[in-house]
């Protein structure tokens, strides 16, 4: 095994801002390949921020096949597949990038599969990963809204509106906007 490190500034993009000093790799990584799959990640990253998701699926599956041990290109590449609707990719990608580091924002890994799972109408499986999420962040309004639409979905309304008005609470705690879906989904809890 070889100590292989990362420069920070090669992994930290804004749509994930990774804090990895090193990985240890079975194979020696040569330059030129460290350099093909630092341009691949790269423009992933900028497509993937530029919204040309399919052009940013290309450069993750390049930076992959490069070098297939770096969680940040599955989490991206997981990004840019829900984006387009690829919802099992997405939910492929983000298992992976989680099986590769189990520390890297689980949080999030765990509320992006169970929003992928909502738009499948996988509601158990999408439950079980939005609770996931939330136990392990529970200050993050956007699990709640989450898991709420997938109680709107599945008709339990009281549950629904609790976490509505919880993630309300968190997102006006935290001066995050908040949109006219929002308000238009509790209005609809409130109908039925």
């Amino acid at each position: 095994f070889s100590l292989f490190l990362f420069p920070i500034s090669v992994i930290s993009v804004s749509v994930l801002p990774l804090n990895l000093f090193h990985l240890i790799s079975p194979t020696a990584v040569h330059a030129t390949n460290w350099n093909r799959y630092n341009i691949a990640f790269k423009n992933g990253s900028r497509h993937l921020n530029r919204g040309n998701y399919q052009k940013a699926v290309e450069f993750f599956n390049e930076a992959i096949g490069i070098y297939n041990k770096d969680p940040g290109a599955y989490y991206n590449r997981g990004l840019a597949n829900q984006e387009l609707g690829n919802h099992l990719d997405a939910v492929d990608d983000f298992k992976k990038s989680m099986t590769m580091d189990g520390k890297m924002y689980k949080g999030n890994t765990h509320n992006n599969i169970g929003w992928s799972y909502s738009q499948l109408e996988d509601y158990d499986n999408a439950l079980i990963h939005l609770n996931k999420a939330i136990s392990i962040k529970s200050d993050e309004g956007s699990y709640y809204n989450n898991r709420g639409n997938v109680y709107i979905n599945q008709e339990k309304w009281e549950k629904a509106l609790k976490d509505y008005e919880t993630a309300k609470g968190k997102y006006l705690r935290k001066k995050e906007n908040i949109d006219e879906y929002f308000y238009s989904d509790i209005g609809y809890i409130y109908f039925n």
